[in-house]
């Protein structure tokens, strides 16, 4: 089944007598209420083997850059909601603030590599900075692969083409930690 195959989601939808779908953020990914615990989720639908891979990643890696999944339903990861910005939305008045987060962004990366990843889509959407705390969270760990796996090996792989070498594009290589920078 590839993600096309998925039941479509919208706002509004019920999943699983649990969530309410309250925004779409991006395709499969959306906002929704948690009926059981009240709170705001992220959901993510995707293939059960992609969402398994993700979910190994974020598990491995650990630390104060990453969140972990709270659930996991065949098809279904379930995120913790966060309260932040995205990089993306910087502008020139705040690249004070945005070279004194480098450092943190480079431990985060640095941290999902010493857990034997990459990330895969290193780019300013991916990462979010949450002001009340003055941390960054690294996001989207769906294109994540174990360092050193062959690009032969793999039936697919996610990149960002404006993020990534020409080989990579064209599945030449492995997937190394230089990736992410």
């Amino acid at each position: 089944m590839n993600i096309k195959e998925l039941n479509p989601l919208i706002p509004g939808k019920v999943l699983l007598n649990r969530f309410i779908l309250l925004e779409k953020l991006a395709p499969h990914i959306f906002v929704a209420l948690d009926y059981e615990s009240g709170n705001k989720v992220v959901l993510k639908q995707a293939q059960e083997a992609q969402l398994q891979r993700e979910l190994h990643c974020m598990m491995d890696c650990t630390s104060p850059y990453t969140i972990q999944p709270l659930a996991h339903f065949p098809t279904l990861l379930v995120l913790p909601y966060i309260e932040g910005r995205s990089l993306l939305t910087f502008n020139l008045e705040q690249s004070s603030l945005f070279i004194a987060i480098i450092p943190q962004l480079v431990r985060a990366i640095q941290s999902v590599h010493q857990a034997g990843w990459v990330h895969g889509d290193i780019k300013p959407s991916n990462v979010l900075y949450l002001s009340k705390y003055q941390l960054i969270t690294l996001i989207d760990f769906g294109a994540a692969q174990p360092a050193n796996t062959p690009l032969s090996i793999l039936d697919e792989w996610q990149l960002t083409p404006g993020f990534t070498s020409v080989l990579k594009r064209q599945g030449i290589g492995i997937i190394e930690a230089k990736d992410d920078w």
